[in-house]
């Protein structure tokens, strides 16, 4: 198979360069001929430094650009070849063979001729190409060509990007197949008696080389072009290379690159790299860094006079705040521990055992006593003066023996399952009447009901209107009620209307439903009985129908006391006591943000009271209905957790049923959202209108989740900037949506995605019952977007700092309706201020382009920020679509939901 390759025992040689074995570092020259690769790993694939450390600074791969080169060049083999990795099982073994026939023989030393010596004395200037657009709306070309490794501190000695062209081969000697420099050791002696053994067994090793090299293709392989000339190159260069202090870090990713951008006209990426095309201009940046990099800086402390602007100053939004005015001083953050009193109010005692929701709050304040558990049993609320009654079945309405059973017409899969199970005949009848009737009664078929009243529920509120819902609802029931008392009918059975697709909240259905049922039956007999389908869950478990149990069982309470008091009125008096709510403080530390400012100012205290001012205008309180918070979290330990996780201090009142969130407005939205229940997933569109037709057309999934959100919460109307053409203010009551300020609406529309509930969640998310979180990951290094992080950026100073998993249900769910198969791992940079926005909604972008990268280098140039902290962050993605593209991907805001992101990647220079 070799001969098939080569035809010169030159090119059946593993040839290892010998500088590069002595420092992966010290071998930069675009003459080198000779693979950059760990020798013990490849010939024995035994590496003693990563069996030890768990990382070596050699290369473990035949897959970087340089040894990609290398093969092609010198042994002329393609990674297009079918046949590749039996060529290079064929070379590893021939080169062992030689190895043991010449390990006695002197080893020659490298000579470095001038021309090399000169390529070894690399400047700081980065030669790639590229093609990406700044915020300067300069297009910068770039590619960068970097060596692999394995750790997770970055190692390099130069903080420059290799030049991925390589010029032509310049002949210099090498070490033959070189030893590793690590010392003597028992180990060192059974490898070398491993490189003698049988043939057979150094094939079963190769088989497991080649398998991680296979791999390897797939995962590391960067682009290149291999028709790059030398003269259409050029340079990127990172032009605060020669700074080191945080104080000057800050003050030139701030206010002198702002000057550099706006003023001076450099097409400077937002990490501060520049594209410099001769050496003249390099100097002159230099020189104009120098001029604008004030000599003496002072740093000062902003005070505040409340804990929670230091809360504020960690979030997202405070931080595109600081972006936006680092144009006179810079602005450094670093943590600090502060503490905060958040408060609680609970119910009187009295009050508290008669509360609905304290029966919410704990399963043992609705069984609290035996004459509780006892109430569970009667299974009537009668109304004696007019002979009627309500009742709860836990069951399938269709067969309940009853007279009247209601299907609520414009409820589909309500509809769907009744004429189900009615049969052929009432189908037929049902398509004749609805025709002509919204309102109409069937014969029952093969249900058990005598009757069924098909009924229609026009919904003109919002589900988040709880008061203007319930009375609609009211209005429903009351009618039915009527309808059957005036054919004569005595008993009538309900679904629980409202919480299936439309989401309503049980607690304000049963409300309506049953002091509707109540209202009525004062001045008819009937009676009525609330059928709830029953759910994977026993009845005594199950949620929906414990919230009807115990509101039917508070009524029967409260229709005994009255009796109880109207027969001891006469005969005794009692002193009224007033019953007094009761609060209690609960203090936290909490790692928070210190604010400092940065200027060569004498005024320093005007920037100061800018700043503080400009955080205040951030806050907001907003308040929530606390019915609506998910039974889990109502806990106040860990209800004051999940806020503060969210940057948010609560207030909770059990009395009124309220909650009040204190912090910038996204993290309160946001806050809440997450705190409530598991919610439906929706896409929403927009009707557009014109002289010959009416189209529907989508909204993207960015807007979608933030309309989802807001109606969810409550809120009457959202503002949502889609990119920097169009704004959209959506109207949550009426679901319309008026474009650019527009006088005509546009009519808003939602279909549900997963129906059916076909998706899951991936089996590595969490068991938290939260449906958007972050995880922070200890140990990281074993996972396959870091390593291929590693690998491209493959820069000295670069140390990753955390990374956390990302868990996203809504924005799952989106992407798992993804048609494509094709998978890949892509990268995207940003500021800080755009990380919860891409966490919570997924990624946007307001020019329409979201740029994205098969290497963690390139999105590290054009993209990312440095934050306040000295931080910069980075995305791992899945991108599900078939690609062309070697460089950057580009996607439109409407394809967004095909790239999810799965982890967060904090790390600095």
């Amino acid at each position: 198979m070799a001969e098939k390759y080569s035809s010169s025992p030159y090119e059946r040689t593993l040839r290892i360069c010998s500088l590069y074995k002595q420092d992966p570092d010290s071998c930069r020259s675009e003459s080198c001929v000779y693979f950059h690769l760990c020798y013990k790993y490849i010939i024995n694939n035994k590496c003693r430094r990563f069996k030890l450390h768990g990382k070596c600074p050699h290369s473990h791969s035949f897959f970087t650009l340089h040894n990609k080169r290398i093969l092609e060049e010198q042994y002329r083999l393609s990674l297009d070849d079918e046949n590749i990795f039996e060529a290079l099982s064929d070379l590893i073994e021939y080169s062992r063979k030689t190895l043991e026939q010449s390990s006695s023989k002197t080893i020659h030393e490298r000579d470095i001729d001038d021309s090399t010596s000169k390529q070894l004395k690399c400047s700081s200037s980065i030669k790639t190409k590229h093609h990406y657009h700044t915020q300067t709306s300069h297009e910068i070309k770039s590619k960068a060509s970097i060596d692999s490794t394995n750790s997770t501190r970055l190692r390099s000695q130069s903080s420059d990007i290799l030049s991925k062209k390589r010029s032509p081969a310049t002949s210099h000697s090498t070490n033959f197949i070189d030893d590793e420099e690590d010392p003597p050791s028992s180990e060192s002696h059974n490898e070398k008696d491993e490189t003698t053994a049988s043939s057979s067994n150094k094939k079963s090793k190769l088989k497991s080389v080649l398998s991680n090299l296979s791999g390897k293709k797939d995962k590391y392989t960067l682009t290149s072009n291999s028709n790059d000339s030398v003269a259409n190159k050029t340079e990127i260069k990172y032009i605060f290379q020669e700074y080191n202090q945080n104080d000057q870090l800050a003050y030139l990713h701030g206010p002198v690159k702002r000057c550099l951008i706006e003023q001076r006209k450099y097409a400077i990426t937002p990490s501060g790299y520049c594209q410099s095309l001769t050496s003249h201009e390099e100097k002159k940046i230099d020189k104009d860094i120098e001029e604008l990099l004030p000599t003496q800086l002072k740093t000062e402390r902003v005070n505040f006079d409340d804990n929670i602007l230091a809360l504020v100053s960690s979030t997202s939004a405070a931080e595109q705040l600081f972006e936006e005015n680092q144009t006179n001083y810079a602005i450094i953050s670093k943590a600090q521990t502060v503490s905060f009193k958040m408060e609680i109010i609970f119910p009187p005692k009295e009050k508290r055992e008669q509360s609905m929701l304290t029966s919410t709050l704990s399963s043992k304040l609705s069984i609290a006593s035996d004459k509780s558990t006892a109430l569970l049993s009667d299974t009537r609320f009668h109304i004696s003066h007019t002979n009627s009654s309500m009742d709860l079945i836990y069951g399938d309405i269709t067969e309940i023996q009853v007279d009247v059973m209601v299907c609520v017409s414009t409820s589909i899969t309500l509809l769907r399952s009744i004429l189900a199970r009615a049969g052929a005949q009432v189908n037929a009848e049902y398509n004749q009447h609805s025709q002509t009737k919204s309102t109409f009664f069937l014969d029952g078929g093969l249900t058990s009901a005598r009757k069924i009243l098909f009924i229609p529920w026009k919904l003109e509120v919002q589900s988040s209107d709880a008061f203007r819902t319930q009375q609609s609802l009211s209005e429903l029931v009351q009618n039915c009620i009527m309808k059957a008392d005036y054919e004569h009918f005595k008993s009538i059975a309900f679904p629980s209307i409202g919480t299936g697709q439309i989401g309503l909240d049980t607690q304000h259905v049963c409300e309506a439903m049953i002091d509707a049922s109540n209202k009525t039956l004062q001045k008819c007999t009937m009676n009525v009985l609330f059928v709830l389908y029953p759910s994977k869950e026993t009845k005594y478990n199950d949620k929906s129908y414990q919230v009807f149990r115990s509101y039917l069982d508070n009524l029967c309470k409260q229709s005994d006391s009255k009796k109880a008091g109207t027969a001891s009125a006469s005969h005794t008096s009692h002193s009224i006591s007033i019953p007094v709510n009761k609060s209690q403080h609960i203090f936290r530390d909490l790692p928070c943000a210190q604010i400092s400012i940065v200027s060569d100012s004498k005024d320093m205290t005007r920037y100061d009271k800018q700043l503080i001012k400009s955080l205040k205008d951030l806050m907001s309180a907003k308040e929530y209905d606390l019915s609506l918070v998910h039974k889990p979290f109502l806990n106040s330990d860990i209800l004051i957790d999940i806020c503060l996780d969210h940057n948010v201090i609560p207030i909770i009142n059990y009395s009124k049923e309220r909650l009040i969130l204190h912090g910038d407005q996204d993290s309160c939205s946001q806050c809440f959202a997450n705190l409530r229940r598991q919610r439906l997933v929706h896409r929403y569109y927009y009707t557009l209108k014109t002289k010959f037709k009416t189209e529907e057309i989508k909204l993207n999934t960015f807007v979608t989740l933030q309309i989802d959100e807001a109606k969810g919460n409550g809120e009457s109307s959202i503002l949502i900037r889609d990119d920097s053409q169009t704004t959209l203010d959506v109207d949550l009551r009426n679901l319309q949506v008026f474009i650019n300020r527009s006088s005509q609406p546009h009519d808003l529309s939602k279909k549900e995605i997963d129906r059916d509930q076909k998706i899951l969640p991936p089996n590595t998310w969490s068991t938290s019952q939260l449906i958007i979180q972050t995880v922070n990951i200890p140990s990281f290094n074993s996972l396959q977007c870091i390593r291929i992080f590693e690998y491209t950026m493959s820069q000295p100073e670069w140390s990753i700092e955390q990374v956390d998993a990302i868990e996203n249900w809504p924005l799952y769910v989106h992407f798992a309706r993804k048609k494509s198969t094709h998978d890949i791992i892509v990268f995207h940079g940003c500021s800080l201020s755009s990380v919860g926005s891409i966490i919570h909604y997924g990624f946007h972008s307001l020019s329409e382009s979201i740029n994205f990268t098969r290497d963690a280098l390139d999105s590290h140039i054009h993209n990312t920020h440095r934050s306040t902290d000295g931080t910069y962050y980075m995305f791992a993605a899945i991108l599900s679509k078939k690609v062309s593209e070697k460089d950057v991907i580009h996607l439109s805001n409407e394809d967004a939901h095909l790239a999810l992101p799965t982890h967060l990647i904090r790390y600095e220079r």
